[in-house]
């Protein structure tokens, strides 16, 4: 698998486009080999598998969310001087994506569910962080904004965690890859 990306317009190759690529490919072998859940499907249909401790899950994605900055920003390869700035548009709009893939996943469930619902907010935070790891040095607020949104409408649509991931994370390459091929 070679696969070459810039960050920005150093001609750096982007170090969380590379792990974000090699990550989804083994997230689908891993799934596809270890199949679902017991419990997971009853008579054709997706049974919903509650979490235990609401406040500890979230709190693990506060962590995740806070651990993201340094992963998007540190793969800038610099902190200083010229590098500030783009090393800290990398991080601003990491959250922008978060927060919009949270907002995004709540609104979904609101409207499917008719109540909102923590778990599936928090699974579109982490949808939003997934959704902008590629591509967060070539985007702009705007495609920050519409990356994590949409990643936290497919999260909750798709109905399981690990195949909503694998499934953003795939989609969102080909369109990196498209924007890579359209901007360069």
């Amino acid at each position: 698998m070679a696969t070459y990306w810039t960050c920005g317009h150093q001609g750096v190759i982007c170090l969380s486009g590379l792990i974000i690529d090699a990550c989804g490919w083994a997230a689908l072998v891993g799934a596809y080999m270890v199949g679902p859940r017991l419990g997971k499907y009853a008579k054709g249909k997706v049974e919903a598998i509650p979490g235990h401790n609401k406040t500890l899950a979230t709190l693990g994605v506060m962590a995740l969310w806070f651990g993201w900055f340094g992963f998007n920003g540190g793969s800038q390869l610099a902190w200083g001087g010229d590098d500030t700035v783009a090393a800290t548009t990398i991080v601003l709009f990491t959250n922008l994506s978060a927060a919009a893939g949270a907002v995004g996943a709540l609104f979904t469930t609101w409207v499917w569910y008719g109540k909102p619902d923590i778990v599936q907010t928090l699974n579109g935070a982490l949808a939003g962080l997934v959704s902008i790891t590629a591509g967060a040095a070539n985007m702009d607020p705007y495609g920050a904004f519409f990356a994590g949104l949409i990643g936290g409408v497919i999260v909750v649509g798709e109905g399981d965690v690990v195949v909503g991931v694998v499934v953003v994370i795939l989609l969102l390459l080909v369109l990196h890859l498209l924007v890579l091929l359209l901007v360069e």
